[in-house]
């Protein structure tokens, strides 16, 4: 996979490396960009290459460890601009300065961008940034596929592999076999309810990446339907996991489960409610998961050794959760239209409340 080459070279580029991979994407990226050849011992006076027309000029930081070195990056980027203003202003006047980082994907501390800030407000410049191994990635996946090839060593999959490479990101980031393994913990009557430990953990951690790994190029290949079924499972996730976390979660020792919605001091009705919620939710999520699937399996490779998510064992096939009967997780799979199998929490809440406190 390109953009994992990618990364794989980021992580071992180093000072010059670095920045000759910098010059290298950054010549397909923007033609009037010009890299500087250091000349002699006068070096290159702070300029790794610049954009002569907008007097933007770009200088590469790579050490071994970002994080142990914020002092010398500080110092570094203080002292290269006082080299760049003073040899290369008079030739074009310095209005943009970006400060390039091999952060090595781990983020850009604070500091370095106060540090540009200051550098921005001393020299009056019209902007100052930080460019970051993301930011350089994004530079390259916006590029033609074959520079792309040039640049990593490998072509772009095919839009099958793809389309694997999408379907896996979900498997393996909500973990397909920790749904199955929770949803035979679900009863379908009043009874606690209960998830494994992780698991919503799990859902945040699907929640929290979706969008970036959707972003990048080569995932923004995929088939439209499958980015669409793992959007719409996204959209049930947050809700399950706002449900839930509205109430502290008690661990059954015995079980390694925690109890998200327990019988206790509240009213009876508003308990039931709850978990009436919670359970729909549940459900919801398991036939948005199992539509991901069957979307799967129907573009171009046969992907039938993928299990559908199974549901409780004593769950009733056309079991009433908004006083109709709604189909079962099994039953739903190949359905597409997303309201006809997912309403919203706001609905299901108010779906439930209004069986549950208005029972007359």
């Amino acid at each position: 996979m390109s953009i994992e080459r990618f990364r794989v070279l980021v992580h071992e580029s180093t000072k010059q490396s670095y920045q000759d991979l910098f010059v290298k994407i950054m010549g397909y990226f923007d033609p009037s960009f010009k890299a500087v050849k250091a000349h002699g011992n006068i070096g290159d006076r702070g300029n790794d290459g610049w954009c002569e027309d907008r007097g933007e000029y770009y200088q590469v930081y790579a050490p071994d460890d970002l994080s142990k070195n914020n002092a010398n990056a500080i110092k570094k980027m203080k002292e290269d601009f006082i080299k760049l203003k003073s040899y290369w202003d008079r030739i074009s006047p310095i209005k943009t300065y970006i400060f390039v980082v091999n952060d090595k994907y781990m983020g850009i501390p604070p500091h370095i961008s106060d540090a540009l800030n200051d550098i921005k407000k001393e020299n009056s410049l019209d902007a100052v940034r930080v460019m970051s191994a993301k930011d350089l990635e994004r530079k390259l996946f916006s590029l033609n596929i074959d520079i792309i090839s040039s640049i990593v060593g490998h072509s772009i999959d095919v839009k099958g592999n793809i389309n694997d490479r999408v379907f896996n990101f979900w498997y393996k980031g909500i973990d397909a076999n920790n749904l199955t393994y929770n949803s035979n913990y679900l009863p379908h009557n009043t009874h606690n309810v209960k998830f494994t430990r992780n698991f919503i953990n799990k859902l945040k951690y699907y929640c929290l990446n979706v969008y970036e790994f959707l972003n990048e190029r080569s995932s923004n290949l995929a088939d439209t339907a499958l980015i669409c079924a793992l959007m719409d499972f996204k959209t049930v996730a947050i809700d399950v996991i706002r449900a839930c976390e509205e109430y502290e979660g008690k661990l059954d020792i015995n079980s390694g489960l925690i109890m998200y919605w327990v019988d206790g001091d509240h009213d009876y009705d508003y308990i039931v409610y709850k978990k009436y919620v919670v359970k729909s939710l549940f459900y919801y999520l398991i036939k948005a998961s199992n539509y991901v699937i069957n979307v799967r399996i129907n573009i171009e490779n046969d992907f039938k050794d993928i299990n559908y998510v199974a549901y409780h064992s004593d769950f009733y096939p056309n079991y009433p959760i908004l006083g109709d009967s709604e189909p079962s997780p099994a039953e739903f799979i190949g359905r597409s239209e997303k309201d006809a199998y997912y309403p919203g929490l706001d609905i299901v809440e108010e779906g439930i409340s209004s069986q549950i406190f208005n029972k007359s």
